[in-house]
């Protein structure tokens, strides 16, 4: 190392602390959040089905099952028994995959997804009081699958998912519950979406993941204004894109629940995002498969998931259900580890203060598609990572020590 970049590194040693290079370790204890299995989805295995919530039930159809086939029977879950219920199932000929769930009051909605090669546009309600299904206004536009959706106000978005020509898309529907009427809003500025999963949190929608037209897994998180239509970037998640997740809101904290990346992993992990502190935390992950593709939903306490597919194409249908997923605990001090320089040119310095040599930290390095293409093990105060032949742009360094993980956006000019 020659003299100029040593006193490079003294420079930025000594000023550390008067600059924004700088990461907070926050160690928190699982043990307050249980995973614990219910009872098993009541009819055949599936991926790809849907879910909404109406009062203190939760109902779950649609999807694929083993054997390549469409469904559409449909299933309560009630919060209090944990129990599943038959319900009515769509009508005859109206079975699908990779439709879109929403509700509001007493009513469930079907949207779309494709059957036997051919995209839907139908939206279908389902009358709680009834046990019965109608059908509504259709959206007017060619039919599509794998769309996000959330409602805000009385007015259910639908956006995303693909069409028979189009891998992936950028437009978004507001359909008014109470007009039975749909208008289109702007398109998405960032880009088209199939498989995103949306949500809905204190009047705000929530957007995360999916692939594009390009075949790109996106790991961003977008927060939706309905007063201004319009979308902000908030965070990225501190892994890989992903498709095919599960997205749920409680308290004030955005939940992510398994999917799939480009690679072809399979994930049982959830993460929440605080809306407040823009942080991310990793929770106990579901005992049991990586998955995607399966059903969850939430009480506004816990959080419950169920079906899927995993990585060895084998269609599953048991339940689980996270209690009180957002009550961790801190149980120790934050410590600081400092990164820098930020932006970088050629070396990249990892600093722990008060490093213990019995402590192991992990790191990993994804450039800006999310692809990991470099991991090690900090086994000393001062780590070095040679960023020299890297190229110029955006890059996400993930953190791991004692169960907890950061991630920190790095710029190498």
């Amino acid at each position: 190392m020659n003299s100029f970049l040593k006193k490079q590194i003294l420079h930025f040693y000594e000023y550390r602390m008067l600059v924004a290079f700088f990461m907070l370790f926050t160690f928190s204890s699982l043990h307050s959040q249980i995973w614990q299995s219910v009872a098993d989805f009541p009819s055949t295995e599936r991926d790809d089905g849907l879910s909404f919530v109406i009062g203190n039930k939760a109902f779950c159809g649609t999807g694929y099952e083993t054997g390549w086939t469409e469904t559409g029977d449909f299933y309560s879950f009630d919060f209090s028994t944990l129990l599943w219920t038959p319900i009515a199932s769509l009508p005859s000929g109206m079975e699908r995959q990779y439709a879109a769930g929403f509700s509001s009051s007493n009513f469930g909605y079907v949207f779309g997804g494709v059957k036997t090669g051919v995209f839907l546009n139908d939206l279908w309600q389902y009358n709680l009081e009834l046990n019965l299904w109608t059908e509504q206004a259709s959206l007017p536009s060619v039919g599509r699958s794998g769309s996000a959706s959330f409602v805000l106000n009385g007015i259910a978005y639908v956006i995303g998912g693909k069409t028979s020509t189009e891998e992936a898309m950028d437009e978004v529907w507001a359909y008014d519950i109470q007009q039975n009427i749909w208008e289109q809003k702007n398109n998405l500025a960032f880009g088209s979406r199939f498989r995103a999963a949306g949500v809905a949190l204190n009047n705000k929608g929530y957007l995360i993941f999916g692939r594009d037209e390009n075949n790109q897994y996106h790991n961003e998180l977008y927060e939706y204004n309905p007063a201004t239509d319009s979308w902000i970037e908030l965070s990225e998640f501190p892994s890989a894109g992903r498709m095919h997740s599960s997205l749920q809101a409680v308290e004030n904290k955005l939940l992510v629940l398994a999917g799939v990346d480009s690679n072809a992993n399979y994930y049982n992990d959830m993460w929440s995002f605080n809306r407040d502190s823009l942080l991310w935390e990793e929770y106990e992950p579901i005992p049991s498969f990586g998955r995607k593709g399966g059903m969850s939903f939430s009480n506004g306490i816990d959080v419950y998931y169920t079906t899927g597919i995993n990585q060895e194409n084998l269609r599953l249908k048991e339940s689980w259900k996270a209690s009180n997923p957002t009550g961790i605990r801190i149980t120790a001090s934050c410590q600081e580890l400092l990164i820098y320089p930020n932006p970088l040119r050629d070396f990249l310095f990892l600093e722990i203060p008060g490093y213990i040599p019995s402590e192991t930290c992990f790191f990993s390095l994804y450039d800006s598609f999310g692809q990991k293409i470099e991991k090690g093990t900090l086994t000393q105060s001062i780590t070095e990572i040679d960023m020299e032949d890297r190229v110029e742009g955006v890059y996400l360094l993930r953190l791991e020590r004692n169960g907890c993980h950061r991630t920190h956006k790095l710029v190498k000019q």
